[in-house]
């Protein structure tokens, strides 16, 4: 659950300052309307998370990944900026910006 969150992410008028950007995770379409597909790398275990631009935690899900690639519904969202962050079962987090219209 969301409320279980032990990492913070601060936001600033130009944009996001975070922990850790890696191209280990893939996010796409950008901007998405409805569905987003998160590509981690084969057998990965840990946890997505979706911030808004609040900083609130708006979903989370497990990720114990054998086929790469997860299809996430988003139309509950509201339009706007948010942050899918995946973290590791080693605590290695990787995040990457997404525009929902």
């Amino acid at each position: 659950n969301c409320s279980s969150m032990s990492e913070q992410f601060y936001y600033s008028s130009t944009g996001i300052i975070s922990q850790t950007n890696n191209k280990e995770l893939s996010v796409y379409p950008n901007p998405a309307y409805d569905m987003i597909n998160i590509s981690l790398p084969e057998n990965t275990k840990g946890n997505i998370r979706i911030y808004n631009s609040a900083g609130q935690c708006v979903s989370v899900m497990s990720a114990d990944n054998n086929t790469e690639v997860s299809n996430v519904n988003i139309s509950n969202l509201s339009s706007g900026n948010y942050n899918v962050v995946y973290t590791e079962t080693n605590g290695k987090s990787t995040q990457q910006t997404i525009i929902k219209y």
